[in-house]
């Protein structure tokens, strides 16, 4: 029986096999040259391929991939990373990602965490810690990361300005009401001024509000 199997597939040149040497070996084995018998690719893969026939594609792997597995052989392609280097690095690492986890070798200014994913916060002053996002706060953010609530930070001398801004447009908002005190505020009579003075007033109801839900902060000038 062995000796009429032997005779049967020994007739076939190196690019067929099967019986009759009625298939041809794959495109893509190297030399294009098979076993007689399985069809397997004797020689290897060509660049590119893999698997026993070589019908499977290396995924974007730069120097070839392993014949068996499909792993990437050498480093991938730029911004790629994986054992078949199909995924791409983070669009916030500032340089390569780590070729088999993605880890990022460093991260774009407002960005932190292993992959780059987490953004500063928006209290910090220039920047954040690569691994942890701790970061020096700017006037009026607190906390660690400084992602805690704003506070309002104004001074007393602030508070005397616009006093008297409250005054002027109480005057005005009266005139309003009692037209023939008109003479008393003649620059009432500007309409672009008595805008201000109302922005003024929206303002300072606005920072009272916040002064007293806890906050805003009112800290003596230096």
């Amino acid at each position: 029986m062995f000796i009429i199997r032997y005779l049967y597939f020994q007739g076939c040149d190196v690019m067929h096999y099967g019986p009759n040497c009625s298939l041809g070996c794959s495109v893509n084995c190297l030399q294009q040259t098979c076993n007689n018998i399985t069809g397997f690719c004797s020689q290897g893969c060509k660049e590119g391929f893999y698997g026993d026939v070589c019908d499977k594609g290396c995924s974007s792997c730069s120097a070839g991939c392993n014949r068996d597995t499909g792993e990437c052989e050498g480093a991938c392609p730029v911004r790629k990373y994986g054992t078949l280097c199909d995924q791409t690095c983070t669009s916030a690492c500032k340089q390569e990602c780590d070729r088999l986890t993605g880890v990022c070798g460093s991260c774009a200014d407002d960005k932190y965490g292993d992959f780059c994913n987490k953004t500063c916060g928006e209290g910090c002053d220039s920047g954040c810690d690569r691994y942890n996002g701790s970061c020096l706060c700017k006037t009026g953010w607190e906390g660690e990361t400084c992602h805690g609530n704003y506070v309002t930070v104004i001074s007393p001398t602030f508070h005397l300005n616009y006093l008297d801004v409250l005054l002027k447009y109480a005057i005005c908002l009266q005139l309003l009401i009692y037209p023939k005190f008109e003479h008393t505020l003649p620059l009432c009579k500007q309409k672009e001024l008595f805008k201000r003075l109302f922005a003024a007033y929206s303002i300072v109801t606005f920072l009272n509000v916040k002064l007293r839900l806890g906050l805003l902060t009112v800290v003596k000038p230096k």
